[in-house]
């Protein structure tokens, strides 16, 4: 329970964080906003963040209300945007608004913002409160939050396993794991990720076609696919070259040129490099590429080679494991691989933030 708000104020920002869990499969790469509009303790106006370059929460909410605007209580999960950027300041459109006052779940680290809105309002003379259920509004930007903070995506790595700790039997076949409704609730879990990150063993394994689906039908935005092919082995004729979206095709400075002649076809492809260590790219560098092309949530699909190479370097925030209720035998597939350690104090702990029963699979989930 927060304190220092009343039920009533709880209830219009739990409304805002609805609006603004709602904006999380279109708004990419903006932060997912909410908005409530308030007067004489009536809903006047809603909103959630739009596309790129279309209407803020703010200005949804503002539309909808009206003239009505005027005197109002705003809440918002968000410090609202003090820049000019693909869409005017939402802080002036408030503020030209005459509303009331402006309750705020979290402040923008963004230094574009950065509690530059909040002295607006107040310099406006509009009553401001913030930290109505920030933990809640920072968890459905934690990507964005983290991007501003640190330039890196938030990545998530993704994986179903078996009760004896399997993610395929020894001749490498793991179709299916996990049962049909996990597989739908992580369909679902993609359609909100900025991008989806494989490798060229995967393609050349499954052939996937790395979408977000919702059944056989795709959602309306696709995740960017990011393929890492060192030794430039995928086909221009995979399927995941065929989907709708945009793709990131990874491959060493020397093959960038005739790659891009073997794949020319493809224009919503794009052909780019990076550095090496060894034999293998450089994950945080890597890492440092995607937040410059702001990714914000970063999902893993790959097998347990990449995995554990990703958590080894040490760019994964999340876990999230598929435990299916089925016993696999013998195998060399486990969930990551990992450096063998020289003594338990190199561990890598772990923190459970959540555990959820989809049908007879069990959903954890683990921060580092």
């Amino acid at each position: 329970m927060s304190t220092g708000f009343t039920q009533d104020q709880e209830g219009y920002m739990r409304l805002a964080l609805q609006k603004a869990d709602e904006a999380s499969v279109i708004a990419d790469p903006n932060p997912h906003v909410g908005c409530v509009l308030v007067k004489n303790r009536q809903i006047i106006g809603t909103g959630a963040t739009q596309r790129v370059g279309e209407a803020h929460a703010e200005i949804m909410a503002l539309q909808e209300a009206g003239a009505a605007a005027g005197g109002a209580e705003v809440y918002v999960t968000l410090e609202p945007c003090a820049h000019q950027g693909r869409t005017g300041p939402c802080v002036d459109a408030l503020i030209q608004a005459k509303v009331k006052r402006v309750v705020i779940a979290c402040k923008d680290p963004n230094e574009l913002v950065a509690g530059k809105s909040i002295e607006k309002l107040k310099a406006a003379g509009i009553e401001t409160q913030v930290g109505l259920f920030a933990e809640e509004a920072k968890l459905l930007n934690r990507g964005f939050l983290k991007r501003m903070q640190t330039g890196l995506p938030f990545v998530t790595a993704k994986m179903g396993v078996s009760i004896d700790g399997r993610s395929a039997i020894e001749n490498g076949d793991s179709n299916w794991i996990s049962s049909k409704e996990s597989r739908e609730h992580a369909h679902k879990y993609r359609s909100r990720m900025s991008a989806i990150l494989s490798t060229a063993n995967t393609v050349l394994a499954d052939d996937p076609r790395l979408t977000a689906r919702d059944g056989d039908l795709l959602f309306d935005r696709q995740p960017l696919r990011v393929i890492l092919d060192v030794n430039s082995q995928v086909s221009p004729q995979a399927k995941l070259f065929k989907q709708p979206g945009n793709t990131i095709l990874f491959v060493r400075e020397e093959d960038k040129v005739e790659t891009g002649r073997n794949f020319y076809e493809h224009k919503n492809l794009e052909v780019a490099s990076l550095p090496l260590i060894g034999q293998h790219f450089n994950l945080k560098a890597l890492m440092q590429d995607l937040g410059r092309r702001e990714i914000n949530n970063l999902l893993l699909e790959a097998g347990a080679d990449f995995q554990g190479a990703c958590v080894a370097a040490g760019v994964v925030d999340e876990l999230r494991i598929y435990l299916a209720p089925l016993l696999l035998g013998q195998s060399n597939f486990g969930i990551f691989q990992l450096p063998a350690l020289k003594t338990m104090q190199e561990r890598k702990t772990l923190k459970l933030k959540n555990v959820q029963q989809i049908a007879e699979d069990v959903l954890l989930t683990y921060h580092f």
